[in-house]
């Protein structure tokens, strides 16, 4: 784990998003939390309610109705939050009465390098998945099929606010992270610096810099180089 440390120091790790139906929220504080001593607490939970029917048919994983899914999500995100606590670090640990992951005596130890365990942004795009996430999450993402879409972020950005308001929380120590896609050229990751750039304009404090995988690592350092850079440099 030194070693990876050692490869990303100061940067952050992090799913955009991870579907909840593959697995036990429990697990997933567990894996969660190895990564935040790999990263040296930099490391963010992405989570989002599921969704891609194929991917459940491809494993045979039950896909819900979306009402459950978002029951789902909701008590995921209480487990995590629970799990990556105070009171999880020692016996007697944790219980949590849920109607799908309950929790009794449960001890996540080795605890969590950081004090409140990594961050959680939630990826709920309609109004009952905003209000989980301005209620439990630390951010929120933008989903990649709207990828570039300032309007969207906008239309979001102000539903969000609207939900951290209701829910007493101040909108300050929350993130926005918007999505670009960079293409597989110059002109593409030009566009793609341009596009970010916007996204910081109109509230976003992340940006994700997608490509295609088959693009391969060459194409990654081009991203890091001409879009990703430039971005570091304009940061407060």
């Amino acid at each position: 784990m030194a070693a990876l440390a050692h490869h990303v120091p100061r940067k952050w790790l992090g799913h955009a998003v991870l579907a909840n139906t593959f697995r036990h929220p429990a697990l997933l504080a567990k894996q969660a939390t190895v990564m935040d001593h790999v990263t040296d607490g930099r490391f963010i939970v992405g989570l989002g309610a599921g969704w891609h029917e194929g991917e459940h048919e491809a494993f045979g994983i039950p896909l819900p109705p979306i009402r459950e899914r978002i029951d789902r999500l909701e008590s995921a995100a209480a487990v995590l939050r629970a799990l990556f606590s105070s009171e999880a670090r020692h016996e007697p640990g944790v219980t949590l009465d849920d109607r799908f992951y309950p929790l009794r005596g449960a001890v996540n130890d080795p605890a969590p390098r950081s004090a409140s365990g990594p961050p959680i942004w939630l990826g709920g795009q309609k109004p009952r998945g905003i209000a989980l996430a301005a209620r439990s999450g630390s951010g929120w993402l933008m989903p990649g099929n709207r990828a570039g879409e300032i309007g969207y972020l906008v239309e979001k950005r102000d539903a969000m606010l609207t939900a951290l308001e209701v829910a007493g929380r101040d909108p300050a120590g929350f993130t926005f992270a918007a999505q670009v896609s960079c293409g597989a050229t110059a002109e593409h990751r030009a566009a793609a610096l341009e596009s970010a750039r916007a996204f910081i304009k109109v509230g976003a404090q992340h940006v994700i810099l997608g490509m295609a995988p088959s693009l391969g690592p060459e194409h990654l350092r081009l991203i890091a180089r001409e879009v990703a850079e430039p971005l570091a440099e304009q940061a407060p």
